[in-house]
């Protein structure tokens, strides 16, 4: 695959022509992280816009007692620093867990771009918003449902799924589950296992496929 190609596959240049994608190469640079490694920190300086090239990055808040919230994991061909870059400063912390690599475009260069195709920035916008909506419903979800439903619409979000025949496969390990629905690790394996046992999904090589959509929900709204 052509480089061009890659550059099709991020959302905020999918639409540009051959011509337009050669361009924006130019400016794009790549940065390999390791696992574990910080991306940015909250209230750090953002310079660049930010694209997953390959790999997984965490974004998550910490209070002031440490306790962490995750508010999203970055796919590839994602850029995940779009308030970040437009503030200048970063409001969340971004880490990388497992190794990635990372496409970054310098904020004057950036500008070029969006000033050359003003389409660009719209979508930008666009994701902003979107990303915004996301995470509020992330802090309703774990500010107002109890245990049991936490976990159910995290296992449902469709930025986590993807079908596979006529189920449904969740992108995403307990670990991950636990840190997006607020939950401890041990109270979500011990749901996913009843969950198993009951044979509305099943856990096989550290990945969870919904079996029976219907019995997961009517599960979910029992009174814990």
């Amino acid at each position: 695959m052509s480089n061009t190609q890659t550059i099709k596959n991020i959302d905020i240049f999918s639409h540009l022509t051959n011509d337009a994608l050669t361009e924006i190469d130019k400016y794009l640079r790549v940065k390999n992280y390791s696992k574990g490694e910080m991306v940015y920190l909250e209230n750090d300086i953002v310079d660049r816009l930010l694209i997953l090239k390959e790999g997984k990055v965490e974004i998550y808040k910490n209070n002031e007692n440490g306790k962490k919230l995750t508010l999203w994991y970055v796919k590839p061909y994602e850029p995940f620093c779009l308030a970040a870059f437009t503030l200048n400063k970063a409001i969340y912390n971004a880490r990388v867990i497992k190794k990635s690599s990372v496409y970054y475009i310098y904020r004057n260069d950036a500008e070029k771009i969006f000033k050359k195709y003003p389409e660009i920035y719209t979508r930008v916008i666009e994701l902003m918003s979107h990303r915004f909506l996301i995470k509020s419903k992330i802090l309703e979800n774990v500010a107002l449902n109890d245990t049991k439903v936490r976990i159910f619409n995290i296992l449902t979000n469709k930025d986590y799924m993807r079908l596979s025949g006529e189920k449904c496969v969740v992108s995403l390990n307990q670990s991950e589950i636990a840190s997006l629905s607020g939950v401890c690790r041990e109270t979500v394996c011990r749901i996913l296992s009843k969950l198993k046992k009951e044979g509305i999904l099943n856990i096989e090589q550290k990945r969870i496929t919904i079996k029976n959509f219907e019995k997961l929900q009517s599960y979910c709204s029992e009174i814990s």
